[in-house]
């Protein structure tokens, strides 16, 4: 799957979390319905391949959709916290950002 696509599925399931529940059953229908076939592993190696070179196949193969993945998911953070700096300057997107560490840090 190209990068472009990668992207438009991240945003998609982006925009399902703020839409449904991100811990209810439909998210996880819809989030798997738009993960599937993202990062399919297409290896053509001998039978008799040692698993060194098996695993860095893999590697190879899905190293780039998955810094796709992970580069659309950042890139949307920076891009929404921005855009929230700039209308809600009393709480920074910093410090909500801190929250959210602190709530898992809790956990």
């Amino acid at each position: 799957m190209e990068p472009n696509e990668i992207a438009s599925r991240m945003i998609a399931i982006l925009t399902v979390a703020l839409a449904e529940d991100p811990d209810g059953e439909v998210f996880d229908e819809q989030l798997t319905d738009l993960l599937r076939g993202m990062h399919n592993i297409r290896l053509d190696l001998p039978a008799d391949a040692h698993p060194a070179t098996v695993v860095q196949a893999a590697m190879a193969e899905v190293t780039p959709s998955f810094t796709a993945t992970v580069g659309t998911l950042f890139a949307a953070y920076v891009h929404l916290a921005h855009a929230h700096d700039q209308t809600q300057p009393e709480r920074s997107a910093q410090d909500i950002l801190q929250d959210f560490a602190l709530h898992f840090s809790i956990e």
